[in-house]
């Protein structure tokens, strides 16, 4: 994406925003609350920003676990009752202060018994401590080992559902050991497989 594609998109970003909040773009904290009224769940994001409506337009073309469900849930009012995520509120103050008023509004979501979207206790800086278990990050050899995976769960389904058999034409050796690497692989029995 290039950066006049990037600003265009910001900008509707912005003003899907603006549609149901007003918010300037200046530092300060912003809340973001969802309420899950089929399940009785109550969530909550605090966020800090040195542009806060700029910040709110780029979660709505990021990954981030807040992002996504951003994404999945939409953007609603403060006024419905939807199961949308809704601006709260925006605490605007110095740069200076963002880390402390951010670490103090998600203790206070926390004791207003949200369940938080936060992994940390905020803060770009010192106390910044994880909530809950992390997770590792995956990485490029996780996704290759989840590809491979599903890639054997799927041909041992279609063995095992009788889609595809195992069979050698013209059998000789290199083909038969060929044969029984893949089925060491697949972890299957040669008996299952038509040889």
């Amino acid at each position: 994406m290039n950066n006049k594609q990037r600003y265009a998109i910001l900008k509707k970003n912005k003003e899907q925003w603006l549609k149901y909040y007003s918010i300037k773009d200046e530092s300060g904290i912003y809340i973001l609350t969802r309420y899950d009224l089929d399940n009785g769940f109550k969530f909550a994001y605090v966020g800090q920003a040195k542009k806060v409506l700029t910040r709110l337009a780029e979660h709505l073309m990021g990954y981030q676990h807040i992002d996504l469900s951003l994404k999945k849930h939409g953007i609603g009012s403060a006024f419905t009752r939807e199961n949308k995520w809704k601006c709260e509120k925006v605490i605007h103050c110095d740069e200076a202060e963002l880390n402390r008023t951010e670490q103090e509004w998600i203790r206070k979501c926390h004791e207003l018994g949200y369940q938080l979207y936060n992994h940390t206790t905020g803060s770009q800086g010192q106390g910044k401590q994880a909530l809950g278990e992390q997770k590792p990050a995956k990485g490029y050899y996780d996704g290759i080992k989840q590809g491979r995976k599903k890639a054997i769960d799927e041909i041992n389904y279609r063995l095992n559902k009788g889609d595809i058999r195992l069979v050698i034409e013209s059998p000789n050796k290199r083909k038969e050991q060929h044969l029984a690497k893949l089925i060491e692989i697949l972890g299957v029995n040669y008996d299952k497989a038509d040889g």
